[in-house]
């Protein structure tokens, strides 16, 4: 590897990816199956009720299941990751890998580059397939599940509603506020001409009717057009906040591009965008928290066998997760009512989380650059400051009284002629090794053991630290 120490290593990022790739599908698959079972007995009570057939139930779950997917991806992401790479780190393939000089960097770096195009994809996902499928199944909903009838028509940015007062022409539905905002109510004659036009900046539901604000009113009749600045005596809107629920569009319902026009249209209107623009940056916040997700999930495996069993993975997957969604479920509703800007309540989440995963991987390469370096240091420092033992054999004799290379190969105690670990004789006069591998160092020859030993620098001269001597080459073993 050369000095500039490259980013991506192919074979080690191939090995990384594909062991991932393993436990996303395995995850993903997992989790759309539990949130598909969940939202089947949660809603099996309103099926039977309103005696739903079996084909409206199973396309219901069909058209949901492109927003499932897209939800549970960065569940998917973190636990696969967990996972994967904690299989992994069990087995010591991270250690390995950092004995190799491969840093969490490079290990981050395909993982990293993998995250952000599932997150570039779900993006994409969300902009072409999501909106159709949620607008199915909320119609599915609707019509043959709460047989609602088809009371509404939408037409892109706006929403009519055939309503007992007139047809109703409305800007945006916000069921979380109770209000209609941009509001118009046509009324036609025997002949269906246009009779009257109600007009109201928005419609706030106090429980019982409906409160219009900043209303006028235009009378068409034969003589001409005649206006009033409130609304007409003894006008009320017949139907009841949860009437204008069926046609509220969600957002999901509309993609990036759609609902950024919408916003647009309510603000030359003067209508408050505030829950609108939350949803439009979440549309760009929530397919990110993929990559955020892998930020987070590689320093914590590739840290050691902190997370190693399967069990250790999925729950702190589940922890990590369920610990994201209830922050974005805190501050979206901050958002919308305005006591928080928009574009930081949808990526507070995202930053929190981010600024974990990055201050983790930091104190992690800290800590790592620093145990090695002290490790370094104090082996240098203890090679050339401590003091030669004198009882040493490699070191016991003065220079002038050393004995030939394949004499100071064999260990003292093999020099006397009854000892335990004396040599073999051969007939080649050269130094084998010993018979018998059952010795205290653990099974290796007493000519190895003391080749290890003089196979390190070794300080020579009348005073230490003057000169080193060179290395000794190993007895050649005979057959």
């Amino acid at each position: 590897m050369s000095a500039a120490r490259r980013l991506l290593l192919p074979v080690v990022g191939r090995h990384l990816v594909r062991e991932f790739l393993a436990a996303f599908a395995l995850s993903l698959a997992a989790f759309v199956v539990i949130y598909v079972t969940a939202e089947f007995f949660d809603r099996l009570d309103s099926f039977l009720r309103h005696d739903v057939a079996s084909g409206a139930i199973v396309r219901y779950f069909v058209f949901k299941l492109p927003l499932v997917a897209t939800q549970v991806t960065p569940f998917a992401v973190l636990v696969g990751a967990l996972v994967g790479l904690g299989l992994l780190a069990r087995q010591n393939e991270f250690v390995a890998l950092r004995a190799c000089g491969v840093s969490v960097g490079q290990i981050m770096a395909p993982l990293l580059g993998l995250a952000a195009l599932i997150s570039v994809s779900a993006f994409a996902w969300n902009e072409t397939v999501v909106p159709y499928s949620a607008h199915r199944w909320h119609e599915i909903e609707n019509l043959e599940i709460k047989r609602r009838g088809p009371a509404s028509v939408f037409a892109g940015r706006e929403v009519w509603f055939h309503g007992r007062a007139g047809f109703y022409n409305i800007d945006r539905v916000s069921p979380r506020k109770k209000t209609l905002w941009g509001l118009a109510v046509y009324q036609l004659d025997a002949d269906f001409r246009l009779a009257r036009l109600i007009e109201a900046e928005s419609a706030v539901w106090d429980g019982t009717r409906w409160q219009l604000a900043g209303a006028r009113t235009l009378e068409f009749a034969a003589e001409g057009v005649r206006e009033q600045r409130t609304a007409p005596p003894g006008f009320a809107i017949p139907e009841t906040l949860e009437d204008f629920r069926a046609v509220s569009v969600e957002p999901e319902e509309l993609s990036y591009g759609m609902l950024r026009r919408q916003i647009k249209d309510l603000r030359r209107k003067g209508v408050d965008t505030s829950e609108s623009l939350v949803d439009l940056h979440l549309k760009l916040a929530y397919p990110a928290a993929s990559l955020i997700m892998m930020l987070l999930a590689v320093p914590l495996t590739a840290a050691g066998t902190r997370v190693t069993s399967f069990a250790a993975s999925v729950g702190v997957g589940f922890a990590v997760g369920f610990a994201y969604f209830f922050l974005v479920a805190f501050t979206r509703p901050l958002g919308q009512t305005g006591s928080l800007p928009p574009a930081l309540a949808a990526w507070a989440a995202n930053a929190i989380f981010a600024l974990v995963g990055g201050f983790y991987l930091w104190a992690h390469e800290s800590a790592a650059a620093l145990h090695g370096t002290s490790k370094q240091d104090k082996a240098t420092e203890q090679r050339l400051t401590s003091v030669p033992d004198a009882k040493h054999p490699a070191v016991a004799e003065a220079p002038s009284q050393r004995q030939p290379m394949a004499q100071r190969l064999v260990p003292r105690t093999s020099r006397s002629s009854g000892g335990a670990c004396s040599p073999r004789s051969t007939t080649n006069g050269s130094l084998p090794y010993a018979r018998s591998k059952s010795s205290s160092s653990g099974g290796r020859p007493p000519a190895m053991r003391t080749y290890m030993v003089l196979s390190r620098p070794r300080l020579t001269g009348s005073r230490w630290g003057t000169k080193r001597a060179p290395r000794v080459a190993p007895a050649a073993r005979s057959s």
